[in-house]
């Protein structure tokens, strides 16, 4: 086996400790299903080769494992007060990626706006 990285450059190999591990004619020493593996930073692509006549080996159970960090990792802090809003507001809408935000204010040295509270307002629906 041999692992390159994302511009093709040779990382490095694995290869049998033996010329063969068959059950029936084992080299001495050897066992089936001998584990090869391959552990380099940067591994972009692996080639499996043999004899090219075929019949050189068989894989199975093979597993791939990433353990490079593509981003930090996400720690939840304490919530905190992002930025205080001005009691004169009325309203807060944001737009749809929710990356600025719409607050309606007074204009510059306008009187504060009342409001008006309607008491019984039923009974003038049917006049």
């Amino acid at each position: 086996m041999t692992a390159y990285d994302a511009s093709n450059n040779l990382l490095g190999t694995a290869v049998s400790s033996f010329a063969s591990n068959y059950l029936t004619f084992p080299d001495p020493g050897s066992a089936p299903n001998e584990l090869l593996a391959l552990a380099f930073p940067g591994i972009a692509s692996v080639t499996i080769s043999g004899d090219l006549a075929g019949g050189s080996f068989t894989l199975d159970d093979f597993a791939y494992e990433s353990t490079e960090q593509t981003a930090p990792a996400f720690r939840p802090g304490e919530p905190r007060v992002l930025f205080q809003s001005r009691p004169d507001r009325m309203g807060l809408s944001a737009n749809a990626d929710l990356t600025r935000f719409l607050a309606a204010a007074p204009a510059k040295d306008a009187p504060p706006r009342g409001f008006t509270v309607v008491v019984n307002w039923q009974a003038a629906l049917s006049r």
